[in-house]
């Protein structure tokens, strides 16, 4: 019949992609075609008489065939807009996976690399090809500066517990000095009498013959007195504590009495 409709004889084909592979979804396509197209020929049987009675009544109202051929291109139109999109779909899908394949398949072999300079660096290591020396010898010389301060420090704290010792020493030696002096004083000075520092003086050089230990206390605050007393009173102290008095001069104590009349004399002109 000249009304009836022609499927398109050319099979559909998908446009390839311009960065991927065109993939064929043809099979798809068939599988959906193929249930319809087995409907439209029973329809096609079916309707046959019916057709030819229109024909011969000169209805003007579609065959049935047309409409079976009408909607075999409008589903042919939708199947060929899914396969499309499908296809695109599909595509940007395998683009993805080969750019992600891409770059797992490059960073496993920059791994790989890496792994092997690794694994040879270790067996350099283990056999004895390269040390780390500079690591070892950086630590070594820390090490050797830590003991020498240690050494230093324990130097130092020695030497400082030996001048305290020392020092202490000296300190309980004047404490006892001062303390024997005072007493001394204290005994010459109690009564405000006369004599008794010259009776005083008689016991201590008494005193230096029984017990040197007492001599040498006194004798050390003797010293302390050098130092820190003027020069008359240091001078009386030792006298006093150590019996020390210059043995006298007769021809120089018998000499004339010249002072007076230097004195005379000095003030005249005066």
């Amino acid at each position: 019949s000249s009304s009836t409709g022609a499927l398109p004889s050319a099979p559909w084909h998908p446009k390839p992609h311009r960065s991927c592979r065109p993939l064929a979804v043809m099979p798809r396509i068939t599988r959906l075609l193929c249930p319809l197209l087995l409907l439209a020929l029973l329809a096609v049987q079916a309707s046959a008489g019916r057709t030819l009675q229109q024909r011969q009544l000169g209805g003007g109202a579609l065959s049935p065939v047309t409409r079976v051929v009408e909607l075999l291109k409008s589903l042919h139109e939708k199947v060929t807009q899914e396969g499309k999109a499908e296809e695109d779909l599909f595509t940007k899908f395998a683009c993805w996976a080969k750019s992600i394949i891409t770059a797992k398949e490059a960073s496993n072999s920059e791994a790989e690399s890496t792994l092997g300079v690794l694994n040879t660096y270790v067996a350099d290591l283990d056999a004895g090809r390269i040390t780390l020396t500079t690591e070892q010898a950086d630590l070594e010389r820390q090490l050797e500066q830590l003991h020498a301060d240690m050494e230093l420090a324990q130097s130092m704290r020695t030497a400082e517990e030996n001048d305290f010792l020392s020092a202490k020493e000296d300190m309980q030696k004047a404490i006892a000095a001062l303390t024997a002096a005072i007493e001394v004083l204290k005994t010459a000075t109690k009564d405000h009498k006369e004599g008794v520092l010259l009776g005083l003086r008689g016991q201590v050089v008494e005193a230096a013959g029984e017990g040197s230990a007492e001599v040498a206390t006194l004798t050390h605050a003797v010293d302390l007195g050098d130092k820190f007393l003027t020069k008359g009173d240091a001078l009386f102290l030792r006298r006093l504590l150590t019996g020390e008095v210059p043995t006298w001069d007769w021809k120089k104590l018998n000499r004339p009495a010249t002072f007076k009349k230097s004195y005379k004399a000095r003030s005249f002109k005066i």
